[in-house]
């Protein structure tokens, strides 16, 4: 990454990714670089990977159960998209977190019992993908953080926790 260079994701009827460079130039362009698979989706967030990389990642709105996710090279070219399908679900992006010395980044979303995220109870997954995008918890499957299935627990409405790096690359 060039030093100093700061990067900022945002929703502008999609979302959109921004660099500021040192001198404060926009490194890509007026309008930020569009990510084409984020067309109507909510939440983004954003880490810089130790390998330079970017790894953008946002909910679907509603039932359609998707996580979505972006991977941006430094120079604004698009490195790869994937996605995390759990069908009947609103999921939404807690947090991103570089999390090794490549391109690994981890992963913490909100999911809901139901379609409507704001009257579900709500659990919390997570998993840590590689530097090709590939699941690497788990046999690929993401980890329950929080399993929630009844009233009995669930996150507070609009509650999103953050990771904390534990500096072996894994989080807490």
């Amino acid at each position: 990454l060039p030093c100093g260079a700061a990067y900022c994701v945002f929703d502008n009827s999609g979302i959109y990714v921004q660099k500021v460079n040192p001198d404060g130039t926009l490194g890509f362009g007026p309008n930020g670089l569009a990510m084409p698979t984020m067309t109507t989706l909510l939440g983004a967030r954003m880490a810089v990977a130790a390998d330079g990389t970017l790894v953008v990642a946002c909910g679907g709105s509603g039932s359609s159960g998707t996580v979505f996710f972006q991977r941006v090279n430094a120079n604004g070219t698009l490195a790869g998209a994937w996605t995390v399908v759990e069908a009947s679900r609103a999921q939404l992006v807690s947090d991103v977190m570089s999390a090794g010395n490549g391109g690994e980044v981890i992963v913490l979303w909100n999911r809901g019992t139901g379609t409507n995220y704001a009257t579900s109870f709500r659990g919390m997954k997570i998993q840590k993908f590689s530097g090709a995008n590939a699941a690497m918890w788990n046999g690929g499957v993401a980890l329950d953080v929080l399993a929630t299935t009844s009233g009995a627990r669930g996150l507070q409405n609009g509650y999103f926790p953050s990771l904390v790096p534990d500096n072996a690359g894994g989080a807490i």
